[in-house]
């Protein structure tokens, strides 16, 4: 299953020719995975605001394709690519309204206890709702 959200770019994410600034197609994946907390299983609260738990990156790649222009709306798609123990692999892609791809993310998030800064498994009602985002 691939969770599907149409997100928009606005103005002032864009640099001076009008194109979403590089740094910015991560602030659009992690918003994309906050909205995947809020609409599934898991709440936002649960995924950001436990305090018994993180969710650090760990890895990112990025492949940008075609450019993401300002005023525009774009469908990002995101699933998991593979989920282990305490580690699970997002992958981002981003479409334009020709359904041709701009932009693929990967991004790696494992699972801690912020406390001590070691990886924990990941809680079993996450896990779940992770598990239909397979691919």
């Amino acid at each position: 299953m691939t969770y599907k959200n149409k997100v928009p770019i606005h103005f002032n994410e864009a640099d001076p020719a009008g194109i979403l600034f590089f740094a910015n197609y991560l602030i659009k994946a992690h918003q994309n995975i906050e909205a995947f907390t809020r609409d599934c299983g898991i709440g936002w609260d649960n995924w950001f605001g436990n305090r018994n738990l993180g969710v650090p990156l760990r890895h990112i790649e990025i492949d940008y394709l075609q450019p993401l222009w300002a005023g525009k709306v774009y469908d990002f798609h995101l699933s998991v690519e593979k989920i282990s123990e305490s580690t699970v692999n997002f992958r981002h892609e981003i479409f334009n309204e020709s359904n041709e791809p701009c932009c693929k993310i990967l991004t790696v998030h494992v699972f801690i206890d912020p406390k001590t800064l070691k990886k924990v498994p990941i809680p079993e009602n996450i896990a779940s709702e992770l598990n239909k985002l397979k691919i």
